[in-house]
This record gives C-alpha cells, structure tokens and sequence, in this order.
C-alpha cells in the first residue's frame, strides 16, 4: 500500500543519509542509483538540499561554494 512504500522509501533515505554522513556523498548517491527508484532518488535529493547541507559542509564532506 501507499503509506507502507512511503515508510520503506523514508527508511531508504534515512539509510542513504547515513552513509552520505559517515562515508560520503559519492557514495551515497551511487547508492541510491543503483537502486533504480525514481521515487527514492528525488526523496534523498530532498533530503540532502533540504536537511544536509550545512550538516555536510560543517562536516567538510562537501566544500561550500565561495
């Protein structure tokens, strides 16, 4: 059903989170690609603009634009 996809997609990018956190942003993103789910991949782009960036840059794992 709906909300069950939308716990497991929220569950997906929690996961992806964690590794853009503690390894890094390349390969979070590769793997959320490799997961081939649209639907996953524009909720862990939202997730990073939204909640991770000045997390990450303050982590130093990306550089902030000058």
């Amino acid at each position: 059903n709906s909300s069950g996809d939308q716990v497991e997609v929220s569950n997906q990018v929690q996961t992806l989170v964690n590794i853009a956190l503690n390894q890094s942003v390349k390969e979070a993103i590769n793997a959320a690609v490799r997961t081939n789910s649209p639907a996953l991949i524009d909720a862990f782009h939202d997730a990073l603009v939204d909640q991770l960036y000045d997390e990450l840059v303050a982590k130093k794992k990306i550089n902030q634009p000058t």
